[in-house]
């Protein structure tokens, strides 16, 4: 079911997730960099790379806000942090997104992935890793240096920790970052991981790029001090853990683009009538509200929008591929000639894939 997001005062590109929200915030004269960069490819595992080019979809000028401070009414996440790496999750780094950035992009309209921190990527020959190219001079906040490969591995590392809370901890642990050049590496993975470029992207979330030089100054982030440096348009102020989390404008020029506001907070209200009455009273000026609650939002002046992309993500995998664990159980086999669990199927056969992957309609 689409979201609803009551808005007074401003008008905002809007997109399906809060994550999506913050990081769109942007105003009529943006002077972000929406230049397509070099080739941006995903391929299935056993494909051939293809070059492709992915175009940012043009988003119309809207008014200029009459407010210096956006306030967001957002429901209380699960988990609650200011560790990006090991303490948070993708349905819960929303609080922390507005400084945060990912390798890879998500067009606003169409949802395509488009070039972020990293200008390029593209499947190596061995089917399962990416060789990937990041943007030269991107700052990272509090001073801390610019965006090398060597974050994008500290991150990783954070991700794959044993007490990481992130979802796909036990993925990030298996990924290994070669260097090629401070601005190029190789993402090794011990197999074709079909997600995984979408893993890399704001579309799924939890793929927060943070700064190893900051952690060398910081070490682990806590809720009383401040979450590691990122290359966002905002960054960090301040947070009450149980009630709000507050950013403020970067200084400077932003590589990619100028948020409107210069003040940005997320607020924890989680019961629905709280937001509504919050938003009617001018209190927050955005939040997601249910269908209850859009004909009473609407009568008062509030425009209510629909993202354009699903709000909840759908997964389809095609059985008969597991992965050979090495753990004894009915499902299970242990040291398979093959690495998989049914040496047998046809899955395995990448030509097999392929013809799926061409008959398949992705629209």
């Amino acid at each position: 079911m689409p979201n609803r997001i009551g808005l007074k005062f401003i008008v905002l590109p809007m997109i399906l997730a809060l994550v999506l929200v913050l990081a769109a915030a942007c105003s009529g004269d943006d002077d972000g960099d929406t230049t397509p960069i070099a080739p941006a490819a995903t391929q299935p595992a056993g494909a051939a790379p293809q070059a492709t080019t992915a175009v940012p979809t043009e988003i119309p000028a809207e008014a200029k806000p009459v407010i210096d401070k956006l306030t967001i009414g957002a429901q209380t996440p699960s988990l609650l942090s200011n560790n990006a790496g090991r303490g948070l999750a993708p349905q819960s780094q929303f609080q922390l997104v507005p400084m945060y950035e990912y390798p890879l992009g998500t067009d606003a309209v169409t949802g395509a992935l488009i070039p972020q921190l990293a200008v390029s990527w593209k499947l190596e020959p061995n089917g399962s890793d990416f060789r990937i190219k990041l943007r030269e001079g991107v700052p990272f906040h509090n001073g801390v240096g610019t965006l090398t490969w060597r974050d994008i591995a500290f991150t990783v590392a954070e991700l794959g920790a044993e007490d990481s809370q992130h979802t796909h901890q036990r993925d990030y642990a298996k990924v290994t970052i070669e260097p090629i050049s401070d601005l190029e590496f190789i993402w090794k993975l011990p197999n074709p991981v079909a997600e995984q470029v979408k893993r890399l992207s704001e579309q799924v979330g939890g793929m927060e790029v943070m700064s190893s030089a900051d952690f060398a100054v910081l070490g682990q982030p806590l809720m009383t001090n401040r979450p590691l440096a990122g290359t966002g348009p905002y960054e960090f102020d301040t947070r009450d853990q149980n009630t709000n989390v507050r950013f403020k404008r970067a200084p400077g020029t932003h590589w990619r683009y100028q948020p409107d506001f210069d003040n940005l907070e997320i607020r924890w209200m989680d019961e629905e009538s709280t937001r509504l009455a919050a938003l009617l009273t001018g209190e927050i000026q955005i939040t997601q509200i249910g269908a209850d609650s859009t004909e009473q939002a609407s009568q008062d002046g509030m425009l209510v929008m629909t993202g354009t992309q699903p709000g909840a993500r759908i997964f389809g995998a095609f059985e008969g591929g597991y992965i050979d664990t090495g753990a004894a159980s009915s499902y299970e086999q242990q040291n398979t000639p093959c690495g998989y669990v049914h040496c047998d199927s046809p899955w395995l056969n990448p030509l097999v894939r392929k013809a799926f992957n061409k008959a398949v309609d992705k629209e």
